[in-house]
């Protein structure tokens, strides 16, 4: 069951960093609305935030009430974590939770790649 999870969350998360490209790097709410929908709609999907290259929350949907700013200091030490190991495929293990996290890139030309041929290079 866990590995299940481990893969259906990273194709979850490589799907949203897919299509929320463009909405990321215009920090464009309207843009981002399609994306985070479609994976929140998923059964075992509780909550989703997409964040810009500096951590700030662009959106977030939730299935759980959550004051606003709750989640901002777990969420810098896992940006600060990403930084520093140099690992866009990082999955964080709560008690009865996963986090998923992988950061929105492009690359040009004919250089473009999938995020998973990314991850598995480094």
């Amino acid at each position: 069951m866990t590995d299940k999870l481990k893969r259906d969350g990273n194709a979850l998360t490589e799907i949203l960093v897919y299509n929320s490209r463009l909405g990321v790097f215009a920090e464009n709410e309207e843009l981002l609305i399609d994306a985070v929908r479609g994976v929140f709609r998923q059964e075992e999907v509780s909550q989703v935030l997409v964040c810009n290259a500096q951590g700030a929350l662009l959106m977030s949907q939730s299935k759980f009430a959550s004051p606003k700013g709750r989640h901002e200091a777990s969420r810098s030490e896992t940006f600060d974590a990403l930084r520093k190991n140099g690992d866009p495929c990082h999955i964080k293990e709560g008690k009865e939770t996963y986090e998923f996290w992988r950061p929105v890139i492009s690359l040009s030309g004919s250089n473009e790649m999938s995020l998973s041929d990314f991850c598995q290079q480094i």
